[in-house]
C-alpha cells in the first residue's frame, strides 16, 4: 500500500486513516438519503465531504457503500463524532463480519 496516503494519527487512533474517495450514500432523519465522497477513511470511521446543515454531532445516521458496479452493497451505522465546514466525522457503529471484510478490502486496495 501506497504510505503516503496514510493520514498520521497523532491523536493516537487505533486504525490510521487512508486518504480516500469513495462514494457512499448517507441516510438521516432530516436530509433523506445523500450521496457523498469520503476524504479518509479507516476500519473504525470515515469523514464525509460536503456541507451537513441539519446533521449534529451524537446523530446517527445510516450508511451504504459496494465496492463497484454490480457489487454487494453494504450497509452499517455509524454516530456523527464531528461536524465541520466542509462535512462530517462518523464512527462506525456495530460492524458484521462482510461489512468490516469489505472496509479492510478498500483500505487494503487502495
Amino acid at each position: 500500500m501506497n504510505d503516503e496516503r496514510r493520514v498520521s494519527s497523532p491523536d493516537g487512533r487505533k486504525n490510521p486513516r487512508l486518504q480516500i474517495a469513495q462514494e457512499f450514500i448517507l441516510s438521516h432523519r432530516t436530509i433523506g438519503k445523500s450521496t457523498c465522497l469520503s476524504r479518509d477513511l479507516s476500519l473504525s470511521g470515515v469523514f464525509l465531504q460536503g456541507r451537513f446543515p441539519d446533521i449534529r454531532p451524537g446523530d446517527t445516521v445510516g450508511l451504504e457503500f459496494s465496492m463497484g458496479p454490480g457489487a454487494a452493497t453494504y450497509e452499517l451505522d455509524a454516530s456523527v463524532a464531528r461536524v465541520a465546514d466542509d462535512g462530517i466525522g462518523l464512527k462506525f457503529l456495530s460492524l458484521d463480519m462482510d461489512t468490516y471484510g469489505a472496509l479492510l478490502d478498500l483500505t487494503m486496495l487502495a
